[in-house]
Parts: C-alpha cells; sequence; structure tokens
C-alpha cells in the first residue's frame, strides 16, 4: 500500500532596494470553487428561508382577508344602524327585528311608506347586502339583552333589551371546507337610541 499527499511549494522573490528576499511556502493544495457538497448545503439551507417567507406570504394574505371582512361587517352594521336612527318610531316598536316576515313594498326614492314598511324593507336590503358581502354572512336584528352570544344557526335573542345587530360570518377557506358550527365571526352592534 502507498499513500500520496498533495503538496505545493510557492516560491515568493521580491526585490526592496538592493536586496533580494526569496520566501519558500510550503504546504498543501488549495482548494479552488465549491464542493458538491457545499453547495447543496446551500440549496437546502436557501430552500428552507423560501418555504418560511412564502408562509408569512400566506399568513399575511389570511389576515388581510380577515380585516376586509371584519372592515366590511362594521360597515354593514352601521350602515343599518344609521337607517334605524332615521326611523326612531320603528325602532321604538323593534320592527327592524329580522324574524318578521319581509315587507312587499319597495321604498327606495320617492315612494311613500309608513314607518313599518320603511323598516322591513331596510331591513331586508342589509340582510340581502350581507349574505352576498361577507363570506357564508349570516345577518340577524333582533331585540336581546345578551348580545354578544349566539351562533348562525341560534342566535340567541331574548326579545329584551337593545336593538342588537348580529353578523355572523366565516372565511372563505373555512367555507370551502363546510365550517363547522363553532367556526365563525361575530360582529355585534348594539344601538342605544
Amino acid at each position: 500500500s502507498f499513500e500520496v499527499a498533495c503538496f505545493h511549494v510557492v516560491m515568493e522573490i521580491s526585490r526592496s532596494g538592493s536586496d533580494w528576499s526569496i520566501s519558500v511556502m510550503t504546504g498543501s493544495r488549495r482548494q479552488q470553487g465549491f464542493t458538491m457538497i457545499e453547495v447543496m448545503v446551500a440549496i437546502a439551507v436557501f430552500s428552507v428561508g423560501l418555504i418560511g417567507i412564502a408562509g408569512l406570504a400566506m399568513t399575511n394574505l389570511q389576515n388581510a382577508s380577515h380585516g376586509q371582512n371584519e372592515s366590511q361587517a362594521t360597515i354593514i352594521a352601521t350602515q343599518l344602524a344609521d337607517g334605524m336612527r332615521s326611523n326612531l318610531l320603528a325602532y321604538e316598536n323593534g320592527l327592524f327585528a329580522s324574524s318578521l316576515v319581509p315587507g312587499d313594498k319597495s321604498c327606495f326614492g320617492d315612494t311613500e311608506c309608513t314607518y313599518s314598511e320603511a323598516a322591513h324593507y331596510d331591513s331586508d336590503i342589509w340582510l340581502q347586502n350581507t349574505a352576498s358581502a361577507l363570506p357564508g354572512g349570516v345577518a340577524i336584528i333582533c331585540m336581546d339583552s345578551t348580545p354578544a352570544d349566539g351562533s348562525p344557526s341560534d342566535p340567541a335573542c331574548d326579545g329584551l333589551g337593545l336593538n342588537t345587530v348580529k353578523l355572523f360570518w366565516t372565511d372563505s377557506q373555512k367555507l370551502e371546507r363546510d365550517a363547522a358550527e363553532g367556526d365563525f365571526y361575530r360582529h355585534i352592534l348594539s344601538l342605544v337610541p
């Protein structure tokens, strides 16, 4: 058996004024470039970083979508609250409750309506807008003394207390996966005249 070693000799000759100097360096041969393992490790580290960035981007998109839905729910609830405040007689008589039979009359533009017909019309339009604006959107208008309870299928309105607007929705990913009953977001607005 024999052993082969690679060594190289580097000679450097330099002149400083009238003096000459020679330095000799010996040692193992210097490597040039990268080995395949170093390249593979660098690619693996880079890939893990890219996967992390992609995960952050997805989380950011989901949070933006939820924020948009929350803003939309606030706008919808505020619009109905403004409609209820403009029709105080219907508000005081609890006529905005969504459990009532929908009105047949369109109270848009110059059409004359009673306060009851206007309340039904505003509620109907608002409920339709909620269903189309929020994913899986369900809107409830009721009298409730404990407004922070309930779910889309059982809003838990007790008929007491203040006129309350309850909005329920799910995010679009949960909607596609057939969200469970407890898998929803909620926006509550209780109105004080």
